[in-house]
């Protein structure tokens, strides 16, 4: 026998052994060893379809909780390179080590990050989730990628948009600057349906500490109030008073579409109409006049902050048609907070009636 057959010989037995070992992964991830699939995954000679074998019983092992297969993160890193190796059998194996601890896998975040495909294959996947797991603990490694997850919004994978909306939104509660390169990449895919609660939920985290960036997403969030999901509610009306803090003019128009929801029957629908209207009425206070008689109803409302709300904005327009609830309010009510605000609004409407 020459080396050539020799060579081949020995392939197909690894090749032979690391499908049994996987095979028995399969049945009982505890019939076999995690030093059983070492040789097989560190030698560079095996064939391809012996690494994936032995990286599939792997996955079994990690999965049954044996191991967190933090040892073997450096050999899967190497392996990741291999084109002949299919890629999204590593990063499962990576993935799953990642979920068992974040910290094993965060050093080979580079290698990880350029395996994705903007195609939205399976092997993007579970690089995305990958970065699922990391964006918590360590969200200054993940936040130089974000126009890669803004371009990744628009791939057929639904998995892999729900997990790059993930880490976006996640960014933007601490890093809201880290994010901005992907807000209009959200905002282009908001009218597809598709995880539309997710995306609002993102925009408002931005809206909130940069309004100018929402802005441009004012017509779309427009066609999403006839929705029945009081979430993506919330979240519109949620961005339309952020933005109202500083571009009023942007949004006063919206107020008739969010008088309908006034009395809604989800207590952040309701808080959310009713900041959006007290945020108007600092800068325009006969714009928001027409609802003054729903304003009066919010002041019983069950909900602290939406009374807070109403009630300040009945001050701000100096409502006089208001002055008696507000004085009830001011006296009645169990919150000190809504109490004291409620003095406060008596006392600006009876100073703008000189017969008091």
């Amino acid at each position: 026998m020459d080396d050539t057959d020799s060579d081949k010989t020995t392939a197909d037995d690894l090749f032979e052994l690391s499908a049994h070992l996987y095979q028995q992964a399969a049945e009982d991830p505890y019939q076999i060893a995690t030093a059983d699939l070492r040789p097989i995954l560190t030698d560079p000679t095996a064939p391809p379809g012996a690494h994936a074998n032995a990286i599939r019983a792997l996955t079994e092992i990690i999965q049954s909780g044996r191991t967190t297969g933090a040892e073997f993160v450096d050999t899967l890193e190497t392996l990741l390179g291999r084109p002949s190796l299919d890629t999204a059998v590593v990063l499962e194996c990576l993935y799953e080590i990642a979920q068992q601890g974040s910290e094993a896998v965060v050093d080979a975040y580079d290698t990880i990050i350029e395996a994705t495909a903007l195609d939205g294959n399976t092997a993007t996947r579970h690089a995305t989730s990958c970065c699922v797991e990391l964006v918590d603990p360590y969200p200054e490694v993940v936040m130089d990628s974000v126009p890669l997850f803004g371009a990744l919004l628009d791939v057929e994978d639904h998995r892999t948009r729900d997990n790059v909306l993930y880490v976006l939104s996640h960014l933007a509660d601490e890093y809201p600057e880290a994010v901005l390169p992907a807000v209009q990449d959200v905002i282009d895919t908001i009218g597809s349906g598709d995880l539309t609660a997710t995306k609002t939920s993102f925009l408002g985290r931005v809206s909130r500490h940069h309004p100018e960036a929402t802005r441009e997403a004012i017509p779309a969030l427009s066609e999403l109030t006839d929705t029945s999901d009081p979430m993506i509610l919330a979240n519109v009306f949620g961005i339309f008073g952020d933005i109202a803090k500083t571009y009023p003019e942007d949004v006063v128009d919206l107020l008739d579409t969010a008088f309908v929801y006034i009395g809604h029957t989800d207590e952040t629908v309701r808080y959310n109409v009713c900041a959006f209207f007290e945020d108007i009425a600092k800068h325009d206070p006969e714009a928001v006049e027409f609802a003054i008689d729903s304003l009066i109803e919010r002041l019983h409302d069950e909900d602290e902050g939406t009374r807070l709300k109403a009630t300040f904005t009945l001050g701000e327009i100096r409502a006089e048609s208001a002055l008696d609830q507000l004085q009830n309010l001011a006296r009645d009510d169990p919150s000190s907070e809504v109490r004291s605000l409620a003095h406060k609004a008596v006392h600006r409407i009876e100073r703008t009636d000189p017969d008091r």
